[in-house]
């Protein structure tokens, strides 16, 4: 009888450093992953370290996370924070669409200066706020609405020039408070692996109160551009606030990354290519569900 053998996982170790303008989420999304809460209040951030576990195929993973200040006063000292990173994690407020252009602009220089072959993931952060009305008033008058997954569609890495391709569009029913409104939920792939697109909705303004609808930005030439530029991985979607899973998809798609699992199939001819992606994309619940281990401490570094 042959004996069983014990196999340990392999473990791989990733630095993810999170960038991004002040208050765009960075912050709130490391505490949701390694410390199950919320932050209610703001606490502005100097250099604060998080780590994290989760269980990929065969392979352990343990994610370092560096959580950075946006704050120009420490630009200086950020780029220390670089050396040695595997993935960056550019975050942006879907709410900020004035700074959104020249935000993105200001990274991309800087990630480039210091880390130029790292990879980067463009993560767009409080994907609640698109349905908060407060916040899409606000936004309306300055003529302004909260920034769409059109606006940052992007591509692969820029020399290999994969497009992001739309696999398909799965359409359900949600049921709201006095409202019943039709959804659309977008899965787009960006090198074989698939991300999910919450869905997007504009609330506009009548004289008898706001009504629910579906919303349809047109294709800002400067945030495609930008996209493209960025040379990014992936783009993903979160919410601190109401999606726990959202956040985790975040990190499971950066380890992915990190380890390799993230790169483009084999070119063929094009009526072919889409159905191998298709029969390589993890299902939605693979996508999802992850098995982060939480470490409950923190560690703060002074610069």
């Amino acid at each position: 009888m042959k004996e069983r053998r014990n196999t340990q996982p392999l473990v791989v170790r990733c630095k993810l450093v999170l960038v991004g303008d002040v208050q765009c989420g960075k912050t709130a999304i490391l505490q949701v992953l390694a410390k199950d809460c919320y932050p209610e209040t703001y606490v502005p951030t100097v250099f604060e370290n998080y780590t994290a576990c989760l269980e990929l195929e065969e392979q352990r993973v343990e994610l370092s996370l560096w959580d950075t200040s946006g704050s120009p006063y420490y630009d200086n000292v950020r780029p220390l924070c670089y050396s040695d990173s595997d993935a960056v994690l550019l975050c942006f407020d879907i709410s900020r669409p004035d700074i959104f252009d020249c935000g993105l602009k200001k990274w991309k220089t800087e990630i480039l200066d210091f880390c130029p072959s790292t990879r980067i993931l463009l993560i767009g952060c409080k994907t609640d706020l698109r349905t908060d009305v407060c916040t899409l008033m606000e936004l309306s008058n300055q003529k302004q609405v909260p920034i769409t997954h059109e606006q940052v569609r992007l591509r692969s890495r820029a020399h290999t020039q994969t497009h992001i391709h739309t696999l398909h569009t799965h359409t359900h029913t949600h049921t709201h408070t006095h409202t019943h409104t039709h959804t659309h939920t977008h899965w787009v792939c960006s090198g074989g692996y698939d991300v999910l697109i919450e869905p997007l909705y504009l609330l506009y303004g009548t004289e008898q109160g706001l009504t629910h609808s579906l919303f349809s930005a047109p294709l800002l030439p400067q945030g495609s551009s930008m996209a493209k530029q960025l040379g990014a991985e992936a783009y993903l979607e979160c919410s601190a606030f109401t999606s726990e899973k959202s956040i985790h998809s975040v990190f499971r798609t950066a380890a992915l990354a990190c380890i390799n699992k993230l790169q483009p199939l084999p070119k063929t001819s094009p009526t072919r290519r889409l159905s191998k992606r298709l029969l390589h994309l993890p299902s939605r619940s693979e996508l999802l569900s992850s098995t982060f281990k939480k470490e409950k401490t923190k560690s703060c570094s002074v610069m």
